[in-house]
């Protein structure tokens, strides 16, 4: 089930930190293409599900699946594809967490994507994260499978985390319909 649940603001978006560059129109449009596209992927994605989603004004929003929230981050800068994160109680460095991450990363890299998994912990609680590649923004298909993707392998990582509290773990798919990814 996908659930629309808020749009978090994120540090590295802070308006103050951001600085206005020189140049054409076409820098402020080339900028702002990654998340024109991921908007619009979402509003398609989202017209097949349950729910409306979008972007806000700072490239954020963020969505539950099986009780477990992401949020999906566009950051400005051309060329910097997007970011999508979970996080999750307990500390993975107890559960050598760095072999299943490398396994990701290697899966990833084996079905052709050049998105990234990365883990860190934060406190109490452990931040999974996937820095997509602006490459896997090229297609909606490809986004959405991305993202899905994502989705299973946190599932995957919250059982790791929490052995007596297990998720099901099975193909993800956001929408009604599978998309096929050629």
């Amino acid at each position: 089930m996908f659930v629309f649940i808020g749009k978090p603001r994120s540090r590295s978006q802070n308006p103050c930190a951001r600085s206005k560059s020189p140049g054409s129109k076409n820098s402020n449009k080339q900028k702002n293409t990654n998340r024109q596209l991921v908007d619009s992927y979402l509003h398609e994605i989202s017209s097949n599900s349950k729910l409306s989603v979008s972007l806000d004004f700072m490239g954020i929003c963020a969505f539950s699946y099986r009780k477990i929230t992401f949020v999906i981050e566009v950051p400005l800068e051309p060329k910097s594809g997007f970011f999508v994160y979970s996080s999750f109680d307990g500390d993975a460095s107890t559960c050598k967490l760095s072999e299943k991450v490398d396994a990701w990363n290697d899966w990833l890299s084996n079905i052709g994507k050049l998105s990234r998994v990365s883990c860190v912990k934060a406190g109490k609680r452990t931040v999974f994260t996937l820095n997509g590649n602006e490459r896997d923004i090229r297609r909606r298909e490809i986004f959405q499978k991305t993202l899905e993707y994502f989705v299973e392998m946190s599932l995957k990582l919250h059982n790791v985390l929490h052995p007596t509290e297990t998720k099901v773990v099975k193909k993800v798919c956001l929408t009604r319909t599978p998309v096929a990814v050629a």
